[in-house]
């Protein structure tokens, strides 16, 4: 399979504002439960490297070239440029380095902020239900304050219709790391 890869960037608002075809390096790792990571190394005098901004979005397009017929562009990866690193060598070589994390990272940088023994904190049922409760009160729309010590809503975070599926699961999780919790409860 001959594959080629392109990297969409894209600004806050989700607007693509480049089409990277051309790296010095560009390594992703994709992970199950986990957050997914990126670094990408491009030539550090292109006049796009001013659009990367913290969070904003990159995505890792893939394309199977020798298929036939061709099969279209998929999405990879997509994830937030975290981190960027501008380095000059001796011989005047210039590099930009983005570095970031997959959009699960949302999920890791949120807390359960409910007090012990709230409806919130103290969770029983399936799976699915319990932790997409967690997910819609500690990241989502549903994370308001009050009841929340505080607003955690992630604009945009859309959390999919709970099918209720899983095994039962039981816990009281105040003032853990939400994608621990998620990780714990998958586990169970």
């Amino acid at each position: 399979m001959a594959t080629r890869y392109q990297v969409r960037l894209k600004n806050l608002a989700g607007v693509q504002v480049g089409l990277i075809t051309d790296w010095r390096s560009l390594t992703y790792t994709k992970r199950v439960n986990s957050v997914d990571d990126y670094t990408l190394v491009i030539d550090g005098e292109l006049s796009l490297v001013d659009d990367f901004v913290l969070d904003g979005q990159i995505e890792i397009l893939r394309t199977d070239i020798a298929a036939v017929p061709v099969i279209p562009s998929t999405v990879d990866l997509e994830a937030f440029h975290r981190t960027a690193v501008r380095e000059t060598n001796v011989d005047g070589l210039s590099t930009f380095t983005s570095k970031g994390l997959g959009y699960d990272d949302l999920l890791r940088r949120r807390a359960i902020l409910f007090r012990a023994a709230s409806s919130q904190a103290d969770k029983s049922g399936v799976g699915e239900t319990v932790m997409k409760a967690y997910v819609n009160e500690n990241a989502g729309p549903g994370a308001t304050s009050p009841p929340r010590l505080f607003a955690g809503v992630n604009t945009g975070l859309t959390i999919q219709t709970d099918g209720a599926a899983g095994t039962s699961w039981e816990g009281e999780k105040s003032f853990r790391p939400l994608l621990s919790v998620l990780r714990e409860i998958t586990e169970a």
